[in-house]
């Protein structure tokens, strides 16, 4: 497949995904956004295409970068539900790790199945009343 092509699908993904690379030697923690596709984008509410992502700037709640890191330290894919700061809106990621201390994360809103996973949980509770 061309460069092209695989250009076209990353950019038409219905799902966010995202390149994220070590920020560098002096602190494992960090890490910055490489390369994000117009869905991550749209779900995430701005670019985040060269930010650094730490403890501090990170859009997610809670923290995405301790999940990449044990993704990167154990070499296996991790998942993870992850609630946006601004937003309020949950993700469903999917974390792979790559060669080079870096990391692909796929992800996509589950906001509406929460929604529908707390009403439920509240449920018993009206029906008691």
């Amino acid at each position: 497949m061309s460069e092209e092509r695989y250009r076209t699908l990353f950019q038409a993904m219905e799902d966010g995904f995202l390149l994220i690379g070590a920020a560098g030697t002096e602190d494992p923690s960090r890490f910055r956004f490489l390369e994000a596709n117009p869905a991550a984008d749209r779900m995430l509410g701005s670019s985040l295409e060269g930010e650094l992502l730490d403890e501090a700037n990170s859009p997610f709640e809670p923290p995405l970068f301790p999940e990449v890191r044990q993704a990167l330290d154990e070499g296996k894919p991790r998942r993870a539900t992850v609630q946006l700061k601004d937003s309020g809106r949950w993700l469903d990621l999917g974390i792979s790790p790559l060669p080079g201390d870096r990391a692909a994360v796929s992800f996509r809103d589950v906001t509406s199945m929460k929604e529908l996973e707390h009403r439920l949980a509240h449920l018993p509770e009206q029906s008691d009343q």
